[in-house]
C-alpha cells in the first residue's frame, strides 16, 4: 500500500487549529528582525502590501529555515552545521 499525506493539507489544518486558539498568522510578511527579553520577544515585520514595520510581542517564536536561517547562524557564531 503506497499512502501519502498532501502537506498542504496538513499545514491548513496546523494553521485552523492555531488560529481557533487564538493565533495570529502573517503569511507574505518579511522578517526584519527580532529582539529577545527575559519575558518576552519582539519580533519587527514588514507586511509585502505595506512598507511600514509593525512590532509584534510574543512568547514564542518559531524559525522554520532550517539551517540556513540568520537566527541559527547567530546561535551557531559562524560553525558550520553538524550533517
Amino acid at each position: 500500500l503506497n499512502l501519502g499525506v498532501s502537506p498542504k493539507l496538513i499545514i491548513e489544518s496546523a494553521k485552523a487549529e492555531f488560529e481557533a486558539a487564538g493565533g495570529v498568522v502573517l503569511e507574505q510578511t518579511a522578517l526584519k528582525g527580532i529582539t529577545v527579553h527575559s519575558d518576552a520577544a519582539e519580533v519587527n515585520v514588514f507586511a509585502a502590501s505595506n512598507a511600514d514595520p509593525k512590532t509584534i510581542t510574543t512568547n514564542l517564536v518559531l524559525d522554520c529555515m532550517g539551517n540556513f536561517s540568520p537566527v541559527v547562524k547567530q546561535i551557531r557564531e559562524g560553525q558550520t552545521p553538524d550533517g
